[in-house]
């Protein structure tokens, strides 16, 4: 059972050259903007992004332990209480779903962001795994890779993505008819015990690469079976097999 947190739950922007802090945001005391949502840690490192190409980063995004993932806009010229929005824009977790072992999905690893070249102009994907980093063996929770579909646009209220407004892709679907239109992302569920994501996934050529790690399994005879590492590639769009590898 995931518990809410009581340190870890604050992004910070501070000065490069200086430290000084520029923004906070979380729960506590003394950050610079309250977000009530963020009771969990957040381990993984922010995914940003340049979403109008003008060489300031103006995106960012990132997963707790929760199971939710964060949006943060960053507006130029604005004042410092002013010039971040953010807010959940997934909940895949526990954070408010059923609060068991075999849902506790949580994001120690970063996210990757990409545009989506067969959406519309100015929508963009978002990809992450889940995988508990803190207990490498566990074997219980349903892990999942994620894609989130978003546009492009500084909004000051985000909409909160759930499972059911994903498309369970399967590993034997036929691709070409599913309606993923109809669907604000999708999601894979990893199919081997205790397999999980470890890593941050890569986005290229419309198309994403990710690993994950499956612990080995104890015998009766205290012999362990070896772990085993895994690489996936899918159609960015549709999670459409691209290429099969074996074990690495």
């Amino acid at each position: 059972r995931q518990e809410d947190d009581t340190i870890g739950q604050a992004i910070y922007i501070v000065n490069a050259l200086t430290g000084e802090r520029v923004w906070s945001g979380g729960v506590g005391v003394g950050v610079t903007q309250k977000f009530p949502e963020m009771k969990y840690s957040i381990p993984a490192t922010l995914a940003v992004a340049d979403s109008d190409e003008d060489g300031f980063d103006d995106i960012i995004v990132v997963g707790d332990t929760g199971g939710q993932v964060w949006r943060f806009d960053i507006r130029k010229n604005e004042s410092v209480n002013e010039f971040i929005s953010g807010g959940v824009i997934a909940d895949l977790g526990v954070a408010d779903g059923p609060n068991t072992q075999r849902d506790d999905r949580r994001f120690y690893h970063g996210a990757d962001i990409a545009r989506l070249a067969s959406a519309a102009q100015g929508e963009f994907a978002i990809t992450l795994g889940s995988g508990n980093r803190s207990s490498p063996l566990g074997a219980v929770t349903q892990n999942r890779f994620f894609m989130l579909r978003q546009s492009f646009g500084k909004s000051r209220t985000y909409k909160t993505l759930y499972q059911d407004d994903l498309l369970s892709a399967g590993v034997s679907g036929d691709w070409s008819e599913v309606a993923y239109s109809d669907h604000e992302g999708w999601y894979l569920d990893l199919l081997h015990p205790g397999e999980k994501v470890l890593s941050v996934p890569l986005s290229w050529h419309n198309t994403v690469t990710f690993s994950t790690y499956q612990p080995g399994i104890q015998k009766p005879d205290c012999a362990v079976d070896p772990a085993k590492s895994r690489l996936y590639q899918v159609g960015l769009p549709d999670a459409a097999p691209v290429n099969r590898w074996s074990t690495v």
